[in-house]
């Protein structure tokens, strides 16, 4: 146990509350309250964030803005991204106001970022006035953090009572409503199953064709209809895709304009990542870490799959054990192959979590697992991989999740380096 975890029962709330505060008040001083005279977008959700931000980011690039980026993959600007590789979507504030000032220096006009309920439970984003805010969904996770879904979505309706320019929702989630009754100059929402909310300018959408290239839409507004392609697979993605346009018609940009910037970003790191060099069989990437956004994966993944679906995946430690079982259970219901395996145990015992996660696909909705044949448990992530790549015949997904653009794993206290990305790459140059 860290001296930090061993040291936090000994504090009370209030005066870590007072910590955060002054410490993100401090940072914003140094700093010069960087994003004065920037527009900021603040995205938060559960899912879905990363995605949205860099659709967002495409959008507002094809409409001539110079726009700054901080998402859980990558800090950039202006198209200039290197990744993120501390391990945290919204950073600390030291750390977070001194890339806030950089992007003010190379003259941005925007700034795009992920808000994280842990950043606004402790006063990251002070001083920080959003232009616009966006939220994506609400599932489960950060229990141990938050302790029960309410506090949870309470926590992160507070960036939304900061009064934005522009509040924008995803309809489709049983929250969306809720998110859009605060005060804002304008709401919007956005929709696949053409839901609707009062005072609220409402972008529907409807999927008409599912393709190689990804899903062709057919979006309408009070004013308009426009059809275009989400290069990204997957339902999900097409919600995020209509949250960018959301932003988008919140800044009174051009539909055109926006779907070219949609229509521009074709991957991004980690997230439903393909990775092809010329095997006869597809691997893909992704960060999917909860149990919505796995089940999700699975949803767009498995109707595609003419093979087996060969999934490597874990749980991660010292956050919320009560969705390792359930991680489980869906590697269980939807794999083929199931191969449990270690991923970022942080200060836990790696076995346990391996051993919580083994238990929920035993409980899978699927024929018997039989370890050693459908089944396997593998606590070295490295080896897991490989086993994954070797067993793959023509015709089958290999479908590795939990990490996706990562480039370290939490072990023992300690960033140790580690990319699936990049072991699979060696894997299949060298096969």
């Amino acid at each position: 146990m860290s001296l930090k975890t061993s040291l936090r029962p000994l504090i009370p709330d209030w005066l870590l509350d007072v910590y955060h505060w002054k410490l993100s008040a401090l940072a914003a001083i140094r700093y010069g309250f960087p994003t004065r005279g920037i527009k900021v977008i603040g995205i938060t959700g559960t899912n879905g964030k990363t995605t949205t931000a860099h659709f967002t980011e495409s959008v507002l690039r094809a409409a001539g803005y110079r726009v700054g980026l901080l998402t859980t993959v990558s800090f950039g600007v202006n198209g200039h991204i290197r990744p993120n590789e501390t391990k945290m979507t919204t950073v600390d504030p030291f750390l977070l106001n001194r890339r806030l000032a950089e992007i003010r220096a190379a003259g941005c006009t925007h700034i795009v970022m992920e808000v994280t309920s842990h950043a606004i439970a402790q006063h990251r984003t002070f001083g920080i006035r959003f232009d616009t805010t966006l939220f994506t969904n609400l599932t489960h996770d950060h229990l141990d953090y938050h302790k029960t879904m309410e506090a949870y979505r309470d926590t992160k309706l507070k960036l939304f009572a900061t009064k934005p320019r522009v509040a924008i929702a995803n309809l489709d989630d049983a929250e969306g409503e809720r998110f859009l009754s605060l005060p804002a100059e304008r709401h919007y929402g956005f929709t696949l199953t053409g839901k609707q909310a009062p005072k609220t300018t409402v972008i529907s959408a409807k999927i008409t064709k599912v393709g190689a290239e990804g899903s062709h839409v057919q979006v309408q507004t009070a004013a308009s209809e426009s059809n275009f392609v989400v290069p990204l697979p997957g339902r999900f993605n097409v919600q995020n895709a209509l949250g960018a346009l959301a932003i988008g018609f919140g800044a009174d940009l051009p539909i055109q304009t926006m779907i070219k910037g949609i229509e521009a970003t074709t991957s991004v790191p980690g997230r439903m990542e393909s990775i092809d060099k010329g095997q006869p069989f597809r691997v893909i990437v992704d960060y999917a870490h909860t149990p919505d956004a796995l089940k999700q994966v699975f949803e767009a993944v498995k109707p595609t799959v003419k093979g087996r679906l060969i999934h490597v995946g874990g749980a991660t430690g010292d956050r919320d054990r009560t969705k390792r079982p359930i991680l489980g259970a869906l590697a269980g219901k939807f794999a083929d192959i199931a191969i449990v395996t270690d991923e970022d145990p942080g200060t836990e015992n790696p076995l346990d979590i391996i051993t919580a996660v083994a238990d929920g696909v035993r409980r899978g909705q699927r024929p018997k697992r039989i370890e050693g044949k459908n089944f396997f448990v593998v606590p070295n992530r490295r080896d897991a991989i490989v086993q994954a790549i070797d067993m793959a015949k023509a015709d089958d997904v290999v479908l590795i999740t939990g990490k996706g653009h990562e480039t370290v794993m939490a072990v023992a206290g300690a960033h140790v380096p580690f990319s699936d990305r990049q072991i699979v790459n060696e894997l299949l140059e060298h096969r």
